[in-house]
């Protein structure tokens, strides 16, 4: 079996140490603060920008200069956060070799960004299928899950390192979806009820006042979701996604929270008793106002969120090499 709590436990000890979260912590809140700087000296273009995008109204050349520059940070917090991941994959598998790590995610570089934006392409060409892109959207998320793993530990290469997860995620589905009529059965349920689903809900936006229509597109979603839950049980990789997810979504919320405290104690009561728009634009002029409490509040939450990425690569690498090493019977 899985030892499943083992790669919590792991992952827990791994994420606490600011060794392993602080190089995490310190991209994501440079490329923050460098968002917050250029947010401060556009306090007059982006309630414009927010009243454009409300409206529908073209946007100024300032605008997309200021678009572009986001656009551009954005892309180096990727490109640099990639190099990171991979170091803190390496140390999840080895722990002692701290510096070594940061050498090998340089050599691994080309085929970690690869496995990215290949696993990127995919998931996005996935979800623009009609009516059913959201289902196999989340299916190539979980066929590819151990990507980084394989290129990082077994040393794969972008495309290899696909197919190796991609075996992962079946393997222990192959049987089943041979032999048990019943399986094959509930998929095609599945897809029948994620077709109309989809069908609903594309109805609903076209005709106005199809209220009931949304109701069932959101209905039969539901079903369908619970239903591919079930389905994706037999899979030991979906169970890991799933405690993974719960884990590193509590320890992110865990630190969210004084974050929005903070935020909210800054707030006046008249603040808060706008809604809709009103409301959006009213907090976006304040934090343009204060620009000390939204940098405040952003980094106390990327503290948690460093620490739920070093769990969640720890505890995904120990969950690998318990696949890889056969070290459980699948059920």
């Amino acid at each position: 079996m899985v030892q499943y709590a083992a790669g919590v436990r792991k992952g827990l000890e791994f994420g606490a140490s600011p060794r392993r979260w602080f190089p995490v912590f310190l991209v994501d809140a440079l490329f923050f603060l460098l968002l917050v700087g250029m947010m401060g000296t556009n306090r007059t273009l982006l309630p414009s920008l927010v009243q454009a995008a409300q409206a529908s109204l073209p946007l100024t050349p300032l605008a997309y200069a200021f678009l572009g520059s986001a656009a551009l940070l954005g892309l180096a917090w990727f490109l640099i956060r990639a190099y990171v991941v991979g170091a803190l994959i390496h140390q999840a598998r080895k722990p002692r070799e701290f510096q070594q790590s940061w050498r090998l995610a340089r050599a691994r570089y080309p085929s970690l960004l690869g496995s990215l934006v290949a696993v990127a392409l995919v998931s996005v060409a996935a979800g623009m299928l009609p009516f059913l892109g959201w289902m196999f959207s989340v299916l190539a998320g979980l066929a590819f899950f151990f990507s980084l793993q394989s290129v990082m530990v077994r040393k794969s290469r972008a495309l290899p390192s696909l197919e190796d997860s991609y075996r992962l995620f079946v393997h222990s589905l192959e049987r089943v979806a041979t032999r048990d009529a019943a399986f094959v059965g509930w998929v095609v349920v599945v897809l029948a009820l994620g077709f109309l689903a989809g069908l609903f809900a594309y109805a609903s936006a076209l005709v106005a006042g199809a209220t009931p229509l949304l109701v069932l597109g959101a209905v039969a979603g539901w079903i369908t979701f619970s239903m591919l839950s079930f389905l994706l049980f037999f899979s030991p990789v979906f169970r890991m996604w799933l405690v993974l997810s719960v884990v590193s979504g509590m320890i992110a919320l865990l630190f969210a929270v004084p974050a929005l405290l903070v935020g909210l104690l800054s707030l006046s009561p008249s603040l808060l008793a706008l809604t809709g728009d009103r409301l959006v634009q009213a907090l976006l002029l304040f934090f343009l106002g204060r620009l000390d409490v939204l940098a405040l509040m952003g980094c106390v939450f990327l503290v948690g969120s460093a620490i739920a990425t070093a769990f969640t690569l720890k505890a995904q690498t120990e969950y690998y090499l318990q696949l890889t090493k056969k070290r459980f019977i699948i059920v």
